[in-house]
Formats: structure tokens, C-alpha cells, sequence
């Protein structure tokens, strides 16, 4: 009987795989290398926040965290959970067109909430786990095929997620990802329609619809949230906060502020002081 050996050049490459627990937890995200990590929460729940959003992860579900993105995960109660790191170039994996992205792309979902999929996650995690604790280098191989499952998995829960919920419009989440990762400069609609290779007015009534404000009224309420939060938790003064999300106009940037919070920022540092005594 003759047997073939197959190679393959490109499987995801496990970095690190372990089971996790503490007391308190908070990392940020967005300086590391390209990759991810896929988590199956065992108990307490993770808190992850990304573009000023905060989607929680209780325990049973599933989390994934890309580490190229500005991304806040947080904890601050006991939590457990057992998670497999993968090293690759991930920035294509990540939602690309409006609706269901095509059938030759992963859509991985940020948080699964617990389902009969995720504990056959949770089961290939921990023999991922296991195998690469007996020897790395024999079960390299049979790790990946395991994630590459692992990954299906998520793809279908996410496929099915946008079917039923406008709310998931990966078009929507590249725009929220693109102000992200230009809030520190001027950014036009223009900006957007070139980087995504949309009609401005196209981006602008698909972002709309889903998210109720436009594109340029969502920038100005990021920008002035950027601005609450360098000179309340940060202590910076108003000029530099500003200078922070690209407006070199104070009066502009002053406007901007009080159309957003209804307070002066005066008003709000003194009001987050007083909050921060009770």
C-alpha cells in the first residue's frame, strides 16, 4: 500500500496556547504583531472595547482578539478562559464587503455568545492546548488543522449573525475601523470612499442605516469623546486634546465639544471630578 505526504506552506501557525485565570485582567491591543487570538471564556466575563464601543464576553462564550486593532480588554472580577494565539497577516480576515462577505473570506466575530458551537470550540482549544504542551514541534501540524476548524466554526456563526441583523454591516464596522485608526488627523468622507473604493454618498447611506447618524456626524462625536476623555482621565489641557484628533481651531474644537456633551469642557472636568469623589 502506498501513502502520500502532503505540505502545506501557509497553515495558521500557533504561537501560543494556554489556560488562563486571574483575579483582574487588562491588556491593550493595536502594537503587536498581525494576528489573533480565539478565547473560550470559561467564567466571569471579558469586557473588550473598540472604537468607543464595549462588547462584553460572559463566561461560554467565545472571544476573538485581533491583535493589530486599538482594542481594550478588561476584567475586574475573577475570570478563567483558555485561548490559542495564532501569528499571520490577519488584516484581510476581517469584514469586506457590505452584507455576507464572499465565500473565499473569514468574517470572525468579536464575541459569539455561548452556543452548542462554541463548546466544540472550547473542546479543540483544549486539544490544541494539550498538544502543544506533549511536544510543539510534532503536533504543529495537527494544531493547525484543528484552529482551521475552529475558525469555520466562527465563520458560520458570524454568517449566520449577519443574516438576521443589519447591525453586523461589515461595511459599516471597516468605516467605525478606519476613523479608529485616523481619529489623530482631518478626516473626509472623501478619505473613506477612497480607502474602502466606495461612493462617498454610497458609505454614507449604508453607514446611516444602520447606525442612524452620518458618517461625518459619527467623527465629530468621536473626536469629542477622544477630547472628554484626555482632559478628564488624562488631565490634558483643552488645546493639546484638541491637537490630539486633528482640530487646530480651538473655537471650532470648543463648538464641537459643547454641541456633543451639552457642557463646556470646564463644566465636564469639573463634573467628572465631582464623580470621581463619590
Amino acid at each position: 500500500m502506498y501513502y502520500g505526504e502532503l505540505r502545506f506552506e501557509r497553515l495558521p501557525k500557533v504561537g501560543f496556547a494556554h489556560h488562563f485565570h486571574t483575579e483582574q485582567y487588562h491588556t491593550v491591543y493595536g502594537r503587536h504583531h498581525a494576528g489573533f487570538e480565539v478565547a473560550y471564556i470559561h467564567s466571569g466575563s471579558v469586557q473588550v472595547e473598540f472604537s468607543n464601543e464595549i462588547m462584553t464576553a460572559p463566561a461560554g462564550s467565545v472571544l476573538v482578539l485581533f491583535r493589530e486593532l486599538p482594542l481594550t480588554v478588561t476584567s475586574t472580577a475573577y475570570q478563567s478562559h483558555s485561548t490559542v494565539q495564532v501569528d499571520c497577516d490577519c488584516s484581510a480576515l476581517v469584514f469586506h464587503t457590505e452584507g455576507v462577505p464572499q465565500v473565499n473570506t473569514l468574517l470572525l466575530p468579536f464575541v459569539t455568545p455561548p452556543c452548542a458551537e462554541n463548546e466544540i470550540i472550547k473542546k479543540k482549544l483544549h486539544t490544541i492546548i494539550s498538544a502543544r504542551g506533549i511536544s510543539r514541534e510534532d503536533n504543529e501540524f495537527h494544531a493547525a488543522l484543528e484552529f482551521l476548524e475552529v475558525l469555520r466554526l466562527l465563520d458560520k456563526a458570524a454568517r449566520a449573525t449577519c443574516q438576521s441583523s443589519k447591525h453586523a454591516s461589515p461595511l459599516s464596522y471597516q468605516i467605525k475601523r478606519f476613523i479608529a485608526q485616523n481619529l489623530n488627523r482631518a478626516i473626509s468622507l472623501n478619505d473613506i470612499a477612497e480607502e474602502l473604493k466606495k461612493t462617498p454618498n454610497y458609505l454614507n447611506r449604508v453607514f446611516r442605516e444602520v447606525n442612524g447618524v452620518t458618517i461625518t456626524q459619527y467623527i465629530n462625536q468621536q473626536k469629542a469623546e477622544r477630547i472628554a476623555s484626555l482632559i478628564s482621565k488624562q488631565k490634558i489641557s483643552f488645546k493639546p486634546a484638541c491637537d490630539n484628533v486633528g482640530i487646530t481651531d480651538i473655537t471650532y474644537g470648543y463648538r464641537l465639544f459643547k454641541k456633543h456633551t451639552g457642557v463646556t469642557p470646564k463644566q465636564y472636568i469639573h463634573g467628572a471630578s465631582l464623580s470621581n469623589t463619590d
